[in-house]
């Protein structure tokens, strides 16, 4: 068998090791995914059916952030179910870095990259498990746009898929335009480079132009020194920290033996490439425009263009012995996210039995009492009303606050500001939230975990397990 025919094999094997976990989940373990879901809902049942939400309407404007608002109806039209769909995105957000990562590899190297087949065991990264999944969607398009650029030099493949990057997401736009600046600067060739700004201009001409830009261009600068370090961990850790720390260790500790030994190879170029993406994770903020993590997530972008930049110079034993090492790190990391996922699916029950017991179209506050121990999708619990019940719910991704193509109905946009929409976890000891809004404008409370205290206008409606409901007097 040749070379090239053993790695598509180990490619092939790695990519249906991660979606393992994916085919096993019907609502997979990520943070974010119940109010991905919910969105995705509202945008089938109001383009296919014709059926619109109580409380939240679909906006066609062009947004930067629309690689789900866009492929999950279009899977549906093709047949799949909403939940059917929005798992085959899913993988396919899951899958996108990975798959650049392979092309970037093959156009820097021109030869089997066998050390990039590690990417595949940084997939499910920390900012994946909170179910970014726009954002890893358009990075494997920034990544591939990127290899497709330094293979053919061509304006127009650029200009395609930079403009499919930027409709994905804003911030795979930016980093793809990072990338193709600091190769460019490398290469020193006044023509590629006015090839390559014409074609990225001509997508950011578009945006400018016909892009909805209401959302404020507000910064903060939120993480300290010690939490930016955390993030360094992000795209080894998902879930678990010694899972994580046992993956990094494992990788690093073979790399470094590698290089040390003259197996590994960083290609030409490759250090403008990851200055370029350093500087940004120290100099950009926290938060640009209510997203959050926004330098936090370049950590990974960061490891995945090393992996590409990364030959290995040396023989079929060590080249197996990467393969292996990828599929290792790779089984860890799903064996930690299907457990995670399980156990997820034995709570969502207790939370679907509660949500089927609120009224029809009945606005809904929620709040989780416990600790909170990193990602978990219980704090979006509350969207199964969304689409079951037709329920209002203050945490929905909804513009003006992210940016979606699904609006909050300007008649209930006060409703979100009487409360906390999105992180309502009281952790032991804290204060208790701010219950006098809740009595005279929302209809029920969704309460997740042991509450200490409860407002006075509320009385108990359904208890399922984990999961409580309590009417709300006026």
């Amino acid at each position: 068998m040749s070379e090239k025919a053993l790695f598509a094999l180990a490619t092939l094997a790695l990519t249906a090791l991660l979606l393992v976990p994916i085919w096993q989940s019907e609502h997979p373990g990520l943070a974010d995914y119940p109010n991905h879901l919910a969105r995705a809902h509202i945008l089938v049942e109001s383009q296919l059916h014709g059926r619109e939400h109580a409380y939240y309407e679909v906006r066609h404007a062009f947004v930067p952030n629309l690689a789900l608002d866009v492929a999950v109806p279009l899977l549906a039209a093709a047949g799949l179910s909403t939940q059917d769909a929005m798992r085959v995105f899913t993988a396919a957000a899951l899958l996108m870095p990975v798959a650049g990562t392979l092309a970037l590899a093959w156009a820097l190297q021109r030869a089997v990259p066998w050390l990039a087949l590690l990417a595949f065991a940084l997939a499910y990264s920390r900012y994946f498990a909170w179910g970014f999944l726009n954002y890893f969607f358009s990075i494997g398009i920034a990544l591939l746009a990127l290899a497709v650029w330094i293979r053919w030099r061509a304006a127009a493949p650029l200009f395609v898929l930079g403009l499919l990057a930027l409709a994905s997401h804003l911030m795979g736009f930016g980093v793809l335009a990072a990338l193709v600046a600091a190769h460019e600067l490398w290469r020193r060739e006044r023509r590629g480079a006015l090839a390559a700004g014409l074609a990225l201009g001509a997508c950011a001409a578009l945006y400018l132009v016909f892009a909805e830009r209401a959302l404020p261009l507000t910064f903060a600068w939120n993480d300290g020194l010690l939490t930016r370090l955390q993030h360094l961990a992000s795209p080894w850790i998902a879930y678990e920290p010694v899972t994580g720390a046992l993956v990094a260790a494992a990788m690093l500790i073979v790399l470094r033996v590698l290089h040390r030994r003259g197996r590994l190879v960083l290609q030409p170029g490759w250090l403008p490439l990851a200055a370029v993406l350093a500087v940004l994770l120290v100099a950009m903020p926290s938060m640009i425009m209510e997203s959050h993590f926004v330098a936090a997530r370049l950590v990974v972008v960061l490891a995945l263009v090393l992996l590409a930049c990364a030959a290995l110079r040396a023989g079929w034993q060590a080249k197996l012995g990467v393969a292996a090492l990828a599929v290792a790190l790779a089984g860890t990391k799903v064996a930690e996210v299907s457990t995670v996922w399980s156990r997820w699916a034995a709570e969502l029950p207790d939370y679907r039995r509660v949500v089927a017991a609120i009224p029809t179209q009945a606005r809904v506050a929620w709040v989780v009492f416990g600790p909170h121990r990193g990602p978990y999708p219980a704090r979006h619990a509350a969207a199964f009303a969304v689409i079951e019940r037709e329920a209002f719910v203050p945490s929905f991704f909804g513009f003006p606050f992210n940016g979606e193509s699904v609006a909050f109905r300007p008649a209930v946009r006060p409703l979100v500001e009487l409360w906390i929409r999105d992180d309502v976890v009281v952790k032991p000891g804290s204060r208790a939230p701010p219950w006098a809004p809740l009595c005279g404008a929302y209809d029920v409370l969704l309460v997740i975990g042991e509450p200490p205290n409860l407002p006075d206008c509320s009385s108990p409606l359904a208890i399922g397990g984990r999961a409580a409901l309590y009417t709300l007097r006026k």
